[in-house]
């Protein structure tokens, strides 16, 4: 410090005037060579013998007390200039790593791997779809065909042997929520593009045998999928050729998306060996006691186009057949709406709906039982699809224990696998926030109904402690429809929504909203969901995409209100002033049935029936009950039900038909259609009776529940709960679950 001071006191005095140099104390201490600036003393100044304590022991002249402030500041400056130096030179030492060595990186440790929670819905439901798959493609390898050119082969005499070959199928069946991305081989490309173009007559089929290779999708996951089987497509809308229906419809509204079905039917690759004949006449059901080969028929009206299976979905021939044309009937398919004709021209068989074809002037069989109809289809053999087309895939059945449609059954039947056992009692009450207003269903763990707060509820089945609820926003007051994981409901508002179930609450898929306020609740064939809408007497049937609800095709009727659409084999029917068979995958008009009018029960379909191999079940206006071929819509007989009370619902097993309506429950025999028996209950029985083969249940509004016998309707057990019902009931296992206005949930069950 002596030494800086030694060099900055001269800078001072040399520049300085003796007051400043003067002020700056520190200089007094510092050695100086001279003195500059003196000035006389003032005469201000104190006498010689009073000199300042502040002044300089060696100073003559006295001087007043200096001002200290400069020295301060320049001392402060002086310190932060230091401070300054110091911290630079410490953040030098530091980022040049003089002081400290290198900061080691962290090793990460690694967690615990994460563990999925189990969805044993989806994986039950994944597992289905792959089995069903599997066993379709079975199917299709079983038998490999004769090569055609654009047509099957014609068959040879019905005693002659088909000479099947084998062809092995690969099925690739990748792991459920597993990554899996198929990479066809070349080989594989070519015979599936040659395939295609052959299903659309664009080219002739190969001459030698292709292995039919099987890629499924993958089910939970965002991975890419492969092209769908032929089994998986066989029930999708049919190609842009089909017919139209005959129905013109009225204008789609805006709001309602369409959609222009397609599908293309991959057909398995031909071989040269095999000759497609009818099968051998053997009986085919426990009704059947006799077999014929053929029967004759004729043509109903003129243009009737045949095609290569029974069904829609299956290409139209070229072949044409004008009103009256003759045709020899050689088999059929299981339920009779499609039969298999021979020979045309070309001595080649094809397919044609029944209500197009019918039997007609055949003499009655040897053998046949009294009274036997001699121009009955059931008579005929089974004829399967030839083999070098895909398998229409079977109707998925319910899952154990669920209760997924309206009437449980898309036949509308009201016939359950097994009703609770008699001596009923409430087992628990579930609460919702307001008056239950829906009928119930149930799939898996969760029973499903709907509230006045516009919510939708999921209980669990086995002890009513609530699982979710879902806000939509109205009231629903028809019954909710479960399909594989999905739930699909209709609202006051015309709204309807897809809901995705995931166990602790459920998200919406889709919704779209309906051009007129619905009717019914919804039916399901495959992908496409059936529900009618309308107001005052104007109506429409609506078939919708399953997947996004674009409106595949719609059919518009009238009369005092379409009923619930029930679904036989191909058709789906609308009742409402007439009846109408419809074909499910186009909305083909089939028959109609203007003999009676204004249906106010029904329909319900059965196959096979007493008196036709499928039967349809419609009251009318005038209270008569009426039995149609469900194939072809001629009137089978008609009775009147002999009840003051219009009937509201019908339900049936294999020996009874029950005619329910307000106040009453009547058994009529299907065999000879005489009265068994009636039974007074308290009200209307809501939604209809549910039925298996030996008790009936009965939930009236009044909130009564009823356990009859099937045989005399006698009383086996009942119960009430503490309201009025809200909605129909739902039967799961042991449970029966009713609805009640005062906003709760019963479980009643036998003890």
């Amino acid at each position: 410090m002596q030494a800086f001071l030694t060099l900055l006191c001269p800078l001072i005095a040399r520049w300085a005037s003796r007051e400043q140099f003067d002020a700056v104390g520190l200089c007094y201490n510092a050695p100086m060579t001279k003195r500059v600036g003196r000035r006389s003393p003032s005469p201000t100044l104190k006498p010689q013998g009073s000199r300042s304590p502040y002044s300089h022991p060696s100073d003559p002249y006295p001087y007043p007390p200096r001002d200290r402030s400069a020295e301060i500041i320049t001392i402060s400056l002086l310190v932060a200039a230091f401070m300054l130096l110091g911290l630079g030179g410490m953040l030098w030492v530091v980022q040049a790593r003089l002081a400290f060595g290198p900061t080691p990186t962290p090793t990460p440790t690694r967690g615990a791997a994460r563990t999925a929670t189990p969805d044993y819905l989806a994986t039950r439901v994944a597992e289905d779809f792959l089995t069903q798959q599997a066993y379709q493609m079975a199917l299709l390898g079983t038998i490999t065909p004769t090569p055609l050119d654009t047509e099957p082969p014609p068959p040879s005499l019905p005693d002659s042997t088909p000479d099947a070959t084998a062809t092995p199928v690969t099925v690739r069946l990748p792991g459920v929520n597993s990554p899996f991305t198929p990479t066809p081989s070349a080989e594989e490309a070519t015979a599936e593009a040659a395939a295609t173009a052959f299903a659309l007559g664009e080219l002739s089929p190969p001459e030698t045998p292709t292995p039919n290779v099987v890629v499924l999708p993958m089910v939970g996951d965002n991975s890419p999928v492969s092209t769908p089987t032929s089994a998986q497509v066989a029930e999708q809308p049919p190609l842009a050729t089909e017919p139209a229906p005959t129905e013109t419809p009225t204008e789609i509204p805006t709001e309602i998306p369409t959609e222009t079905p397609t599908l293309t039917v991959e057909p398995a690759s031909p071989t040269p060996t095999e000759t497609i004949v009818p099968p051998s006449p053997t009986p085919t059901t426990p009704s059947q006691p006799f077999v014929v080969e053929r029967l004759q028929g004729y043509i109903r009206d003129d243009g009737t186009s045949l095609r290569l299976g029974p069904s829609n979905v299956y290409t139209a021939t070229t072949e044409q057949l004008g009103q009256n044309a003759p045709v020899t009937i050689i088999g059929r398919n299981p339920s009779g709406e499609w039969i298999y004709v021979c020979c045309l021209a070309n001595q080649t068989p094809y397919w044609v709906r029944q209500a197009y074809a019918r039997p007609n002037g055949n003499p009655t069989p040897t053998g046949a039982p009294e009274g036997t109809n001699p121009n009955d289809v059931r008579w005929l053999p089974i004829q399967p699809p030839p083999a070098y087309l895909p398998a229409l895939p079977p109707p998925v059945p319910p899952g154990p224990d669920d209760y997924p449609l309206y009437r449980y059954n898309r036949q509308g039947q009201g016939r359950v696998d097994q009703l609770p056992a008699p001596n009923l009692n409430i087992k628990w009450r579930a609460e919702a926030g307001q008056s239950l207003r829906s009928p119930v269903a149930v799939m898996g763990a969760s029973v499903l109904v709907a509230s006045a707060d516009n919510e939708l509820y999921s209980f669990h089945r086995d002890d009513g402690h609530q699982l979710w609820r879902f806000h939509l926003g109205q009231i629903v007051s028809l019954a909710p429809m479960t399909y594989q994981g999905e739930i699909f409901v209709v609202d006051q508002n015309r709204t309807v929504s897809a809901l995705e179930d995931h166990g602790n609450g459920a998200t919406r898929s889709w919704s779209i909203t309906l051009e007129q306020p619905p009717l019914t609740s919804f039916n399901i064939f495959s992908d496409t969901l059936f529900i009618a809408a309308g107001e005052d007497a104007d109506h429409i049937l609506l078939a919708l995409h399953r997947d996004n609800g674009a409106v595949r095709w719609r059919f518009a009727t009238n009369g005092p209100g379409l009923r619930y659409p029930v679904i036989g084999d191909q058709l789906v029917y609308a009742a409402d002033r007439h009846v109408t068979a419809l074909d499910v995958i186009n909305g083909e008009e089939v028959w109609e049935q203007t003999n009676f009018e204004d249906v106010i029960a029904g329909p319900v379909y059965a196959s096979p029936g007493p008196s036709s191999l499928a039967e349809l079940y419609v009251v009318a206006g005038n209270n008569r009950l009426y039995a149609l071929d469900a194939n072809t819509g001629i009137e089978l007989w008609n009775r009147d039900i002999n009840e003051s009370e219009r009937a509201t619902s019908l339900a049936l097993n294999e020996s009874i038909l029950l005619v329910a309506g307000n106040g009453y429950v009547k058994a009529i025999s299907r065999q000879n259609r005489g009265d068994l028996w009636r039974a007074a209950v308290n009200g209307i029985v809501l939604g209809g009776p549910l039925i298996d083969a030996s008790r009936i249940l009965v939930v009236t509004e009044s909130g009564r529940v009823e356990m009859l016998d099937a045989q005399s309707g006698s009383t086996l057990s009942g119960q009430n709960i503490p309201a009025q019902a809200g909605g129909s009931a739902a039967v799961s296992g042991p449970n029966i679950f009713v609805p009640g206005v005062d906003g709760r949930l019963y479980a009643i069950a036998s003890e």
